[in-house]
């Protein structure tokens, strides 16, 4: 060994003016300006948006629905606006619609017209509504809806609907407010009793997808659904009964703010959807004890433990987490209404880290860990953007600059090859401007310790290969200082033909045997 010593909605510009103005959020959008213009004034098409999602609340008050998220076109926010009451203000306009999602949300809207107050989310062609009905009749009304199923290509993945507050309300009350879209069973709904709906059928999954989801109704019973099981979970069919089902969830979209990062892929659902189950007693007492854990190492699996409200939470947890398996869970009551929003915003969270934990413990939501990448890093954070309360303890770091620096490295190493001219160390002139690229990402990490190490094929007498491989690395080095590289950083070793990663048997083979190797170590004395 030798040591050498946003967001955007419309815009409006000027024809001179070469930018786009982006708001508080970066999306993707092509840069084509339309051929058609007014006059000095450019109109810009909506943005592309991948993950298409939308929300619509109704509170308690006579407040018109508030709505966040997006929509296909400016007739559909006109529609939305138009409706007695209604905030729009957070909804924009962007392509990127999946085929079914109108219907999804004529369907949403029906529903949430019958709620005094609760929630609609529309995440791609995946459905979940909670809530409590107006009246009787409205509850009639709402039982009539999902027992007709949603529209073609739409999973209604839940239904959680709570009686009408005031029993005794007159059924008729329904039908002079504003703000319910009339429905075309609603005659008949307010003559019919609430019933418990069938569990729902399997809905059909693509081939070959590896993430697919499909909608499962709970299975009927006296007893409360939990509140906070708003989820349901993929599961394999099995191959010996043909009529077996798979249990699918669909996880709420934060209100706010759309998951930024990678989203489960869109169900296609079969024909039609059977209706799921609608809860029809009062939300559990949380339970201050409740639990969840979920950690990760090395990259490896993510492993699951603790309490979830349903077994369909806990599948849907699994496919969240990567296919993680789902044996250290158990069922319990008591979980918060935001329990399984916030998992799975911490579960997306903690699969963008290298090393992580996520947990639920005496109330309070906790996720720390380490990524492999400045990217990953704000990925993860950008995933708990999802979560609908704040309060979380986050405790999240990226690679050290050490890591980074060899990670570009490794890179440069995988698009260069340094050359030199045959049985010489004379690099060739497009090798030398390669160096400077080096120089400049050893630039980024001046404490470290950089080896160069040289390595030559068998053709030729050993001692002599060892003497050309320590010559080539000393040359690379002598190159590197030229840069700016400090030579205090730098070691020259040369391995000769010892060290082969091919065989030297084949042209193919000697070409890869002969080659540079730069290792960058810890932080040099």
């Amino acid at each position: 060994m030798r040591r050498t010593g946003s967001r955007v909605l419309m815009a409006l510009l000027l024809a001179s003016t070469a930018g786009t103005v982006l708001g508080d959020q970066a999306w993707a959008q092509d840069v084509t300006v339309p051929s058609t213009s007014a006059g000095s004034i450019v109109t810009l098409p909506a943005a592309k948006v991948a993950d298409f999602w939308l929300t619509g609340e109704v509170k308690s008050g006579g407040q018109g629905p508030e709505f966040h998220g997006f929509v296909p076109d400016d007739a559909t926010l006109k529609r939305l606006a138009g409706l007695a009451g209604a905030n729009a203000t957070s909804l924009t306009v962007a392509e990127g619609s999946p085929a079914a999602f109108s219907d999804g949300l004529d369907f949403a809207i029906e529903a949430l017209g019958h709620l005094s107050q609760g929630r609609i989310a529309l995440r791609s062609n995946v459905l979940t509504i909670k809530g409590t009905a107006r009246s009787k009749a409205d509850q009639a009304a709402l039982d009539v809806l999902t027992k007709a199923g949603a529209p073609a290509g739409v999973v209604l993945a839940l239904t959680e609907i709570a009686p009408a507050a005031d029993e005794g309300q007159d059924a008729t009350s329904s039908e002079t407010d504003e703000s319910a879209p009339a429905t075309a069973g609603a005659a008949a709904a307010a003559t019919t009793e609430t019933t418990t709906a069938e569990p729902a059928a399997a809905a059909a999954v693509p081939d070959g997808d590896t993430d697919a989801e499909a909608a499962e109704a709970p299975p009927a019973s006296t007893e409360a659904a939990p509140a906070a099981a708003d989820a349901a979970a993929a599961a394999e069919p099995t191959s010996e009964t043909a009529e077996s089902e798979m249990d699918t969830a669909a996880p709420e979209t934060a209100t706010e703010t759309p998951p930024a990062s990678e989203t489960a892929a869109p169900v296609e659902p079969a024909e039609t959807t059977a209706p799921v189950e609608q809860a029809q007693q009062s939300t559990p007492a949380v339970d201050p004890a409740y639990a969840f854990s979920a950690t990760r190492q090395a990259g490896g699996p993510v492993s699951l433990e603790g309490a979830v409200p349903a077994d369909a939470a806990a599948r849907y947890f699994g496919v969240v987490a990567g296919g993680a398996s789902t044996s250290g869970l158990t069922v319990a009551q008591g979980a918060p209404d935001s329990f399984i929003m916030s998992a799975v915003a911490g579960l997306r969270g903690l699969t963008k880290l290298e090393n992580g934990s996520l947990s639920f413990k005496d109330g309070k939501w906790t996720l720390t860990g380490k990524a492999a990448s400045e990217e990953a890093l704000a990925s993860a954070k950008a995933e708990l953007s999802a979560a609908p309360e704040a309060g979380w303890t986050v405790d999240l770091v990226g690679p050290s600059a050490t890591e980074i620096c060899r990670t570009k490295v490794a890179e440069f190493s995988q698009t260069h090859t340094i050359l030199f001219q045959s049985g010489s160390a004379r690099m060739t002139d497009e090798s030398r401007s390669a160096i400077k690229d080096l120089a400049s990402i050893l630039g980024t990490c001046p404490d470290t310790t950089v080896h160069v190490e040289g390595h030559t094929d068998s053709d030729g007498d050993e001692r002599a290969n060892l003497a050309l491989s320590v010559a080539r690395a000393e040359a690379v080095t002598a190159a590197l200082v030229e840069e700016g590289v400090s030579d205090t950083r730098l070691y020259a070793i040369g391995y000769g033909e010892t060290m082969p990663i091919a065989s030297n048997d084949t042209p193919q083979g000697k070409q890869q045997n002969r080659r540079i190797v730069f290792s960058v170590l810890d932080e040099h004395k």
